[in-house]
């Protein structure tokens, strides 16, 4: 449990750090905003579930299934917005 509560730290920092700067970029495509907003609701969200998993001692079965649930589809979020992210940049640069 240890490795997990220590191995979550740089990935959410990077996260948040992301959300940073599709904010502070102005010239951005609509669809990676709201990317980044989803990314910055499904974040809280799991940190949430953890820490209430980690106070139950994963005795809550539902919990810790939601708690993996959610981490996938923060990871999908991650992954959509890479792939959006190095389209738009392709498009705006003109390369094939």
């Amino acid at each position: 449990m240890n490795s997990h509560l220590i191995g979550v730290v740089p990935p959410t920092l990077v996260t948040l750090l992301l959300m940073l700067a599709v904010w502070r970029t102005p010239a951005l495509h609509p669809y990676l905003r709201r990317l980044a907003n989803a990314m910055g609701g499904l974040l809280a969200a799991q940190i949430l579930l953890g820490i209430v998993t980690f106070r139950l001692r994963l005795q809550v079965e539902p919990l810790t299934v939601a708690h993996h649930t959610l981490g996938a589809t923060l990871l999908a979020v991650l992954v959509s917005f890479t792939v959006f992210a190095w389209r738009d940049r392709r498009a705006a640069t003109g390369s094939a």
